[in-house]
């Protein structure tokens, strides 16, 4: 399976891609969230993004996020990553 990411600012990027820009955005203050569900997470993982499933994605938990710094969004196909960033 193809796997995507889905970037704050709505561009998507191949999840092979993600790892670099991960590497290179270490020092930028980049929040990193992977709303798969468990499961998937299991299957295929990128460290440094924090595993918070979009079925319990809380408003509560998006209004803790800076929202004057970058961040990315990680799903299969970056249909739950457009969603969490409508919260």
């Amino acid at each position: 399976r193809r796997h995507e990411v889905l970037l704050a600012d709505l561009d998507r990027v191949e999840f092979e891609v993600l790892g670099d820009l991960v590497d290179l955005d270490l020092d930028a203050g980049v929040q990193r969230l992977d709303v798969r569900e468990p499961a998937e997470h299991a299957q295929v993982r990128l460290d440094r993004f924090e595993l918070n499933p979009l079925s319990g994605l809380s408003r509560d938990a998006v209004s803790r996020l800076d929202k004057d710094r970058p961040t990315y969004l990680l799903c299969r196909s970056g249909a739950r990553a457009c969603q969490a960033a409508d919260k």
